[in-house]
């Protein structure tokens, strides 16, 4: 079992156990997202959901290439459902033998206790702190904010506040460093799972989690039922092309140094689809920008 998989086996049943517990219940709707959190990473394990691992060198790179007023640079990961962009973040900083002053936000308390989970596995100082990334204040300015596919967590009309605030909270010359998936072919605003991918996930997570029952440690019934939750209850706003995210950055104050569109299958099953699932061709685009 790789390194992935390994810490996987080991934080998924703590994101079960933990979400019901921990996730963020809406005051509007009374709702919380432990139906995203509880699952999240035991469909990864399963080989069903998407992950930033095709995106890995693009963060590698354009990590090594912050470089802060200070010894350590200092950076934001604006949103996390995991731990995977805190390990890349580190990873690319410890190639250049550098320790970053790590920073990392979001709504929820589960994927911020995750962090903080895999931070004391690696001896890696961060700060957590839960909130509205709109409501997100700071004294030191961040060389970089990073974050993967987080502009489809915000519909188009509040995605200008998004960049006004990280701009915000960037020193002049500081980069965000991101990457969405894009949907041109859909005119709708939000993305959703139909209800036939919802059944066959829930019949293919029932089919692989007994397969792999020793491994996993749930029962598969369960998890199924709670995987059709996770997809009935899910949505994803729509960001449609490439020339959108451009002028979103430059209305809001970026220099787009790096733009690049991408359409490629991501490995692993093609059993399930859907707006996060492995078995859709994922159009994508990754952004490199900097502040004015």
């Amino acid at each position: 079992m790789g390194t992935i998989e390994h810490l996987l086996k080991l934080s998924a049943p703590l994101a079960w156990q933990w979400a019901p517990q921990l996730c963020r219940r809406d005051p509007t709707t009374n709702e919380d997202c432990s139906h995203v959190h509880g699952v999240w990473q035991y469909l990864r394990l399963l080989g069903l959901h998407a992950t930033i691992e095709p995106r890995r060198d693009f963060y590698l790179n354009a990590l090594r290439a912050v470089r802060g007023t200070a010894r350590a640079p200092r950076v934001l990961i604006s949103g996390a459902a995991d731990y995977s962009m805190l390990d890349l973040v580190v990873t690319a900083f410890k190639q250049e033998g550098l320790a970053a002053d790590i920073t990392v936000t979001d709504l929820c308390e589960t994927p911020l206790a995750l962090n903080r989970w895999y931070s004391e596995r690696i001896s890696c100082n961060i700060n957590t702190v839960r909130c509205d990334i709109l409501d997100f204040g700071t004294d030191a300015l961040f060389d970089a904010v990073c974050t993967d596919y987080f502009l489809s967590k915000f519909p188009a009309a509040r995605r200008g506040a998004l960049l006004e605030k990280w701009q915000s909270l960037l020193r002049p010359g500081g980069a965000v460093i991101t990457a969405s998936r894009l949907r041109p072919a859909n005119e709708g605003e939000v993305a959703r799972f139909s209800p036939e991918q919802v059944n066959k996930l829930r019949a293919t997570v029932a089919r692989v989690s007994r397969e792999m029952r020793t491994l996993l440690g749930v029962d598969p019934d369960e998890l199924a039922e709670r995987a059709a939750q996770y997809a009935v209850k899910y949505i994803t706003h729509t960001v449609h092309t490439g020339e959108d995210v451009r002028a979103l950055f430059e209305g809001g104050g970026f220099d787009v140094n790096h733009l690049s569109v991408e359409t490629a299958p991501e490995s692993g099953t093609q059993e399930v689809s859907g707006p996060t699932m492995r078995g859709d061709a994922t159009c994508y685009l990754t952004v490199i920008a900097h502040r004015r």
